[in-house]
């Protein structure tokens, strides 16, 4: 294959995975799950130190692929221990 077929290539499959994350993010059922992780958050005994509605005003928009698994790794690893369990 010439480099000009694997580009293309390359940016054709980057579109099928962006268009099935979207299908799995935003399907019935991975809505469900992003409420009922929020729910569990706030009931857990560490909800004081948890603030979903915050959270997700600092996410960068969803379909910056990027940015969101940069936010989250940030988020994950600047995080004190206890919270994260």
């Amino acid at each position: 294959m010439n480099e000009e077929s694997v580009q293309l290539k390359n940016r054709i499959m980057r579109r099928v995975y962006l268009i099935y994350a979207r299908r799995v993010l935003f399907s019935t059922k991975g809505l469900k799950m992003l409420v009922l992780a929020i729910f569990l958050a706030e009931l857990s005994p560490f909800s004081p130190y948890l603030s979903p509605g915050n959270i997700i005003a600092n996410m960068p928009p969803i379909y910056d692929i990027k940015a969101t698994f940069a936010f989250h790794v940030s988020a994950f690893t600047n995080t004190q221990f206890i919270v994260q369990i």
